[in-house]
């Protein structure tokens, strides 16, 4: 199960802008092929020609944890739940963090993308990337957009730095995917939830083994909602909301099969 409308559904993609907005998109956007056609009603895609040098990953890391310019469920500006697809373009792309930013009509579905993606400067003095993709329905008239996922592929944080961060989290959803195949693996999930703040915290991919929930634990996506349960249960499919739980800490885990 992964965080897309149904959790298990497959993504293709086809032309994006670059490869990282192309492993965005096979990470993050559920339920929808490529579009070639940009939607009428959107701001044209833009590529922002940098104006100054990569920022170091832990400023980046630093700022952003420190709610700079905005805390959850506002990232960089967007509030899902309030922000359209439109004005997401024009606040993105003159974001010096970001330097491409690409509207995609669904092909399948209703659902819209604004992808973007931007460069950061690693301890190693490689260059790497973050960046995500917001989620809209294409149909409606304000086309407002209700996620935005982020990918921290190159920007990892532990479990315990988001709850020094934001406090503890106040809902968790720990699952078992259960393999259909006698000989296959089981999947394992977990999603850790800050419901007032439109947060949360999971894993790109099923684990392969029961996780340790712990401090030092690493997950390498967030994603920003409407911060009721019914926003977090449009991100991952309403059917899965009955395993959500309240935290309980560390240790008092309650794991349920899918």
């Amino acid at each position: 199960m992964k965080h897309t409308t149904s959790y298990q559904l497959s993504i293709c993609c086809g032309l994006l802008i670059c490869l990282y907005s192309c492993q965005i998109a096979n990470d993050l956007t559920p339920n929808a092929l490529k579009g070639t056609e940009k939607s009428a009603t959107l701001t044209p895609s833009v590529t922002v020609q940098p104006t100054q040098p990569p920022m170091q990953a832990n400023l980046v890391k630093e700022k952003w944890l420190g709610g700079i310019p905005c805390s959850p469920p506002c990232f960089e500006g967007v509030v899902p739940g309030k922000t359209s697809a439109s004005e997401s373009i024009k606040i993105w792309s003159r974001n010096f963090l970001f330097n491409k930013v690409e509207s995609e009509k669904p092909a399948l579905g209703n659902d819209g993308f604004v992808i973007f993606s931007g460069d950061i400067l690693l301890d190693n003095g490689k260059i790497g990337q973050w960046g995500g993709v917001s989620i809209y329905d294409y149909t409606s008239s304000d086309q407002t957009i209700y996620v935005i996922r982020l990918g921290l592929n190159d920007l990892p944080v532990s479990v315990g730095e988001f709850i020094k961060t934001y406090g503890e989290p106040t809902h968790l959803m720990a699952y078992r995917r259960i393999s259909p195949d006698i000989n296959g693996a089981d999947g394992w999930g977990l999603d850790i939830i800050w419901l007032p703040k439109g947060f949360v915290v999971y894993s790109s991919l099923e684990m392969k083994s029961k996780p340790q929930l712990s401090p030092n634990l690493i997950l390498n996506r967030v994603a920003y909602f409407p911060p009721t349960l019914e926003g977090y249960g449009k991100t991952i499919g309403t059917g899965f909301i009955q395993s959500v739980r309240p935290w309980r800490g560390y240790d008092n885990i309650e794991w349920i099969d899918h």
